[in-house]
């Protein structure tokens, strides 16, 4: 039987690194789509999308099994996307920044593993390095690093650190995916 695995962390750690670049994993690793009703960023493709349906109208997202609200837009998803990976024996991998979604899943899904990656990088020099590789516009990245919204999920993970099965530090080289790997491989 597959597992839940949940992605947790800032923007520029890694999060959506790890989603564009799953078939590292090995073919066990499915991700779990979200409806949103935000449109998608410069970066990201409506139709190639492996994260997201982007601007679903609001009932389609209010009548996911679970939806949130996140710096004014509407996520949610369904439990039974979740339960057909995991009946396949594949692993559910669902990238949730709140902590209490977390929490909420990991007693929904007993056996999940929750990964908190955090930036080596300062602020000001991921906000950097994002906009050397990133095609987002400054304003974007500025708004969604420097955001008060940011400010009090990192409060809340440093609260509820013990939620997190592995905390893995993104240096930005080839060792940040090894070590997700090393780590899911030996559980």
């Amino acid at each position: 039987m597959g597992n839940l695995i949940i992605i947790a962390g800032h923007p520029g750690s890694g999060k959506s690194y790890l989603v564009k670049n799953l078939y590292f994993l090995g073919t066990n690793y499915v991700v779990v789509k979200k409806k949103t009703t935000r449109p998608p960023r410069k970066n990201e493709s409506l139709e190639m999308s492996v994260e997201f349906s982007f601007n679903c109208s609001l009932n389609e997202v209010k009548n996911c099994d679970y939806c949130y609200k996140y710096r004014d837009e509407l996520y949610g998803f369904n439990f039974s996307d979740i339960d057909v990976i995991i009946s396949k024996n594949l692993n559910a991998v669902i990238i949730i920044k709140l902590v209490n979604v977390i929490k909420e899943m990991q007693k929904k899904y007993k056996n999940s593993f929750a990964f908190l990656f955090i930036s080596v990088l300062s602020t000001n020099s991921l906000k950097k390095y994002l906009l050397e590789r990133s095609e987002s516009s400054e304003d974007e990245i500025k708004r969604r690093l420097f955001s008060p919204d940011e400010e009090k999920i990192k409060r809340d993970y440093s609260n509820n650190i013990s939620i997190f099965n592995k905390i893995i530090f993104n240096k930005y080289d080839e060792k940040f995916l090894e070590e997700i790997k090393h780590f899911l491989t030996n559980q």
